[in-house]
Parts: C-alpha cells; structure tokens; sequence
C-alpha cells in the first residue's frame, strides 16, 4: 500500500445545491460542483462521481 490510506467513502448529489457531497471515513465532509464559479469547482471528479451514481440508479445531476 505505499503512501495510499484506505477509508470508506459514500456520496450523494443534492439537487438544492447542485454539487456532490463526499462523507470519508465518517469524520471528514467535502463537496464538488460543477459550476467554474464555486472554490469546489472540479468538473473531472463531478463527472466521474456523477457517473457512479447514475450506474447505481441514484438522483444524479443531468449528463452535459
């Protein structure tokens, strides 16, 4: 394993605040959006977590 840690991640997407929000390991909270205006602006991660919840059948932000 190196350098790399292992924790538990869940996420799911807020159609009020339209970003991603990341719960890791139970103690740490983070959010991504999609819009270049927000400081947690990250459209390759947004992409990439909104694509998983869309595989699950979650509520997942449209596909652009």
């Amino acid at each position: 394993m190196g350098k790399q840690v292992k924790r538990e991640l869940s996420f799911y997407y807020s159609t009020n605040s339209r970003r991603i929000h990341l719960f890791i390991g139970g103690d740490c909270r983070a959010s991504v959006s999609n819009d270049p205006d927000r400081v947690n602006y990250h459209p390759e991660l947004f992409r990439k977590l909104a694509n998983l919840l869309r595989e699950e059948g979650k509520p997942a932000p449209p596909e652009s």
